[in-house]
């Protein structure tokens, strides 16, 4: 009958709500940060900071045995009898199980924990965590058997059904899975769903990434043409020229790239030894697919062989944009720069797999156009390079705080998204700012691309207005004298 209805931290108050007689109760606490219900609504456990846990009764308070516990992590037992939390200290992290005042029993734990486990009781009164191997675990106390395990599958998170039968399971790749404890298999995966995702566009067709769904869509954009989901984050898209093939950049447990045929419904993998993946491109025609792992390789497959070509290296840090030639001879890749020393920019020949040039001080993004390479420079310039040399040929545009760039497939035109503020809309050509696009209710625009019309296609960031993000459209045929 008794439920939380807000926490007032500025005046270190709980206030809690009587369902049966509508009254409100004052509880004046030093510094709450969580708290738990028992189930029969006898007591009240609630963090203190970040190192303390009190137990409190109706009309008294009562410190509970000496016990340090990380946030959100206290929970009772189905009977009441006890209660646990997370000991956490520089070298270790332990679960600790304590019966109430009321109950005549002694210490029950402690339990080995991963730093980052949650805790719950079964129906039966084990207490499920997640061991330092990111094994789940339901375990009798005090130092009862394993009523049954799950072995590690990515796992951060975990939320247990209350009749016990039914466990769901969340990690990096923002899918949920759903266990059958009995069984320990999996009876169904929900696809995650993820604002500022990655965009891709080709001879018209758009490509947008929600945590592990593909959408695609062709002109006139009303509804999806292609959806699939992948066994991980998604966190790359290219296409060909064509908009024939599609990469898909997935990292998770192992990161792996899929190339999909979109006029068949097929696709290929090519497996990373890595868990997360940065970058993909396609060469135009679609014959050469290169990723980028978070340790700073570069793998580069033969696609009608299926087959590894090169393994590159990044000189520092892992890449964050790649990009092929017009001709398929040469891979550009980027990272982002700190100081003028670091070379950010590396272009490699294709045909040797050497290094064909590199640049410090530039990095951060990069693309060929038919007007060379436009590259990001220290200082957050743009730069125009000679694809063949790396030499500087201009400075088209000064963009402060530029935090992603797209350019049009004929490379005059521009979209700049700033960290936080209005698109800007350039003509490269003519060097000139053609106009501003106020993309409301987004905290930041995390990604663009251009369609066909005049179209462009922006995502959000997920701490927008929109929740967990959206989609938006802009016509900017009035800007491109269209």
């Amino acid at each position: 009958p008794l439920a939380p209805i807000f926490m007032e931290k500025e005046e270190r108050v709980l206030r809690i709500l009587d369902l049966k007689t509508g009254q409100t109760s004052r509880l004046e606490v030093e510094n709450p940060v969580d708290f738990a219900f028992s189930p029969n609504n006898q007591w009240l456990a609630v963090l203190v900071g970040k190192n303390k846990a009190h137990l409190l009764r109706w009309g008294e308070a009562m410190e509970a045995p000496a016990r340090s516990t990380g946030p959100g992590t206290i929970v009772f037992s189905p009977d009441s009898r006890v209660f646990a939390g997370v000991l956490k200290t520089d070298y270790w992290s332990r679960a600790f199980v304590d019966p109430v005042p009321d109950v005549s029993s002694t210490f029950c734990g402690p339990v080995f924990v991963h730093p980052q486990s949650q805790l719950a009781f079964t129906p039966e009164g084990a207490l499920v965590f997640l061991d330092y191997d990111r094994t789940l675990r339901a375990v009798l106390v005090p130092k009862g058997p394993a009523l049954w395990e799950i072995p590690p599958h990515g796992a951060q998170h975990f939320a247990l059904h209350p009749s016990g039968r039914i466990l769901a399971t969340g990690g990096p790749d923002l899918n949920v899975t759903l266990w059958d404890v009995s069984t320990r298999s999996v009876v169904r995966t929900l696809p995650g769903l993820a604002a500022g995702g990655p965009l891709a566009s080709a001879a018209g067709r758009v490509a947008l990434a929600a945590g592990a769904e593909v959408t695609v869509w062709d002109p006139p954009y009303e509804r999806p043409w292609f959806r699939v989901a992948h066994r991980g984050l998604v966190t790359g898209l290219a296409f060909d020229a064509r908009g024939e093939r599609l990469a898909v950049l997935v990292s998770g447990v192992t990161a792996h790239a899929v190339l999909w045929d979109l006029t068949r419904g097929e696709s290929l993998e090519f497996v990373m030894a890595a868990a997360e993946a940065t970058a993909i491109t396609l060469t135009p025609e679609g014959g050469m697919l290169a990723a980028a792992d978070g340790h700073g390789r570069v793998l580069i497959w033969d696609v009608a062989a299926a087959s590894l070509r090169y393994t590159l290296t990044m000189p520092v840090r892992a890449a964050r944009v790649l990009a092929f030639s017009p001709d398929g001879q040469k891979l550009a890749a980027a990272t982002w720069v700190l100081t003028q020393d670091e070379p950010g920019l590396v272009v490699w020949d294709l045909a040797t797999g050497a290094v064909a040039w590199e640049r410090r001080g530039y990095g951060g993004w990069v693309a060929f156009r038919p007007q060379g390479l436009f590259a990001g420079a220290l200082g957050e310039d743009l730069a125009l390079l000679d694809p063949e040399t790396g030499t500087e040929l201009r400075r088209p545009k000064r963009a402060l705080r530029v935090f992603n760039l797209a350019l049009d497939p004929t490379g005059r035109y521009l979209l700049i998204i700033p960290f936080e503020g209005s698109v800007e809309v350039w003509d490269l050509e003519e060097g000139r700012l053609l106009g501003r696009l106020p993309v409301l209710g987004f905290t930041h625009v995390a990604g663009a691309t251009f369609g066909e019309g005049g179209l462009a296609f922006f995502t959000s960031h997920p701490h927008s207005l929109y929740g967990l993000g959206a989609l938006v459209a802009f016509h900017l045929g009035h800007l491109l004298g269209r």
